[in-house]
């Protein structure tokens, strides 16, 4: 099992909108969206857990 933050999913979704309307003439620029005060980017954590279930 896998998770991550919130602000890490918004963050990942940000910078796909932003790839996604680049080269697009008729697009306006997504905003990349950041949780670091008065800064662009983004400052996370991840974590994997393992879980065995005996059967």
């Amino acid at each position: 099992m896998s998770g991550i933050p919130a602000d890490t999913y918004n963050y990942y979704l940000s910078v796909q909108r932003y790839y996604d309307t680049e080269n697009s003439i008729f697009a306006e620029p997504a905003p990349l969206r950041s949780n670091v005060p008065g800064g662009y980017g983004l400052f996370a954590g991840a974590s994997d857990v393992v879980l065995r279930i005996p059967l």
